[in-house]
């Protein structure tokens, strides 16, 4: 149990050590290097921060049409039913079709074998 512990105590201060590395090589480059980085923070803060707004939208659309594909949700009965894949666009006429004629999507997904 001593040996786990000691090698615990070893991580984390391997850890501590890599930050402050981290913490003087950053602290030495901005030493050196400031006379360029300070006019260029109000020109590229802007660029990056667009950049990382577009990439978070982009992820959350693409996260929701997944979920969209995955799922199809139930007006009457208030509930999402889980597909095993992707319905084809045939699929989705049958579906609905069947839909528009009055029967269940568990019934409908069942028939056609697309329900998890």
């Amino acid at each position: 149990m001593s040996d786990l512990k000691q090698a615990f105590k070893d991580v984390i201060l391997d850890i501590r050590n890599f930050g402050h590395q981290v913490e003087f090589k950053v602290g030495e480059f901005w030493d050196k290097n400031a006379y360029w980085i300070k006019p260029a923070i109000p020109v590229v803060a802007p660029i990056v921060l667009v950049i990382i707004k577009q990439a978070k939208t982009d992820h959350n659309h693409r996260k929701e049409q997944e979920l969209k594909d995955l799922y199809i949700y139930d007006r009457s009965a208030g509930h999402y039913w889980p597909l095993c894949r992707k319905p084809k666009a045939s699929e989705w006429v049958e579906i609905d079709s069947r839909k528009a004629a009055g029967e269940d999507y568990y019934v409908i997904l069942t028939d056609m074998k697309l329900l998890r």
